[in-house]
């Protein structure tokens, strides 16, 4: 019954039937929980299994392998999904494993990217290095995917697909103005500016931003985690977002890893530091920022994920560093 009361307000139409098959809405509502469940837990051994294998390819000691693992967890975002059920943990695990396998696997982490579109707020920054990497059978895979479930959901609720993509703009336009954050320019609605109207400048920040860190890397970097260690942290201000969706920064903690090299210097390491605390104090606001009475917690907030963002700066310099490295080495200095 809920599949047709959402019809014109769905956040994303194609969702309608993805969400159907990942929450077993098909069946009834006890046995619809444990499949949830039993799919998270699935989609969890997947991820670890997956990532396991892309640390042990790209020869990561036992010690990084060890605190690789640890990292998941981690993040107090993930207390946020137990409590909550929210589908985010799910989609940002199905995210890394499809990143893990994208050069040898690229249908399969094209079926990994299409479940992960039920929530495109984050899933689709990752798009974009898709396209600079050429991963056309990952994109063909998810995109055909997406538009039949979009298709089959139109015709299951008898709902005109113009109808539902107007549903998405309401969709932002309904978020209460104390809860929701549209994005990084989510202040803009505290000077008049409309929901839906702050969440596409948001939408377009992100997106420029994500060009130029994305083409400003072409070819200069060759770690994995570290190039999708970008759309990860772009994902996190450029759309509406709930806390567990910020589990997708384990991408940008693992680029951390990736960067901690033997030969790293005090300053470096320094600042990698700072990157981590960054992307892992939940938020930055809460422990710090927020035991200052005199600001809210709404601009505690707003700190915290200019901080987060900030992180991406200091991952873009640790990558320009170690590419610098490695040139010398080459070079016999």
């Amino acid at each position: 019954h809920g599949l047709h009361t959402f019809s014109h307000i769905s956040s994303t139409p194609w969702g309608l039937t993805l969400g159907t098959l990942l929450h077993g809405a098909f069946l009834p509502y006890t046995y619809s929980l444990i499949w949830y469940n039993a799919v998270r837990i699935l989609v969890l051994i997947l991820m670890l299994f997956l990532l396991n294998r892309k640390m042990i390819q790209e020869e990561f000691p036992v010690w990084k392998r060890i605190l690789g693992f640890l990292l998941v967890p981690a993040p107090w975002y993930s207390i946020s999904s137990i409590i909550t059920g929210n589908n985010g943990e799910a989609v940002c695990f199905l995210i890394i494993g499809a990143v893990c396998i994208l050069e040898e696997h690229e249908l399969l982490a094209g079926f990994m990217m299409l479940f992960a579109m039920i929530k495109p707020q984050i899933a689709l920054p990752f798009f974009a290095m898709f396209l600079l990497e050429k991963r056309w059978k990952t994109i063909a895979v998810s995109v055909t995917g997406v538009f039949t479930a979009w298709i089959f959901s139109a015709v299951w609720t008898q709902t005109n697909p113009l109808a539902q993509l107007r549903g998405m703009v309401s969709f932002a336009n309904a978020m209460e103005a104390g809860y929701h954050v549209v994005g990084i320019l989510d202040i803009l609605r505290h000077v008049g500016v409309p929901n839906a109207a702050a969440l596409l400048l948001s939408m377009l920040a992100g997106i420029g931003l994500l060009a130029v860190m994305a083409f400003g890397i072409r070819g200069k970097v060759n770690d994995r985690f570290c190039r999708y260690s970008i759309p990860a942290i772009v994902s996190i201000m450029w759309c509406y977002k709930t806390e567990c969706d910020y589990m997708i920064l384990i991408l940008a903690a693992l680029a951390i890893l990736e960067l901690w090299r033997e030969q790293i210097g005090g300053k470096e390491a320094l600042w990698l530091l700072a990157g981590l605390f960054m992307l892992y104090t939940k938020p930055f606001s809460t422990v710090l920022l927020g035991r200052l009475s005199f600001l809210s917690s709404y601009t505690c907030n707003r700190l915290d994920l200019y901080m987060k963002t900030a992180v991406i700066f200091i991952l873009v310099w640790a990558m320009e560093k170690s590419n610098q490295y490695h040139s010398l080495k080459k070079s016999g200095k």
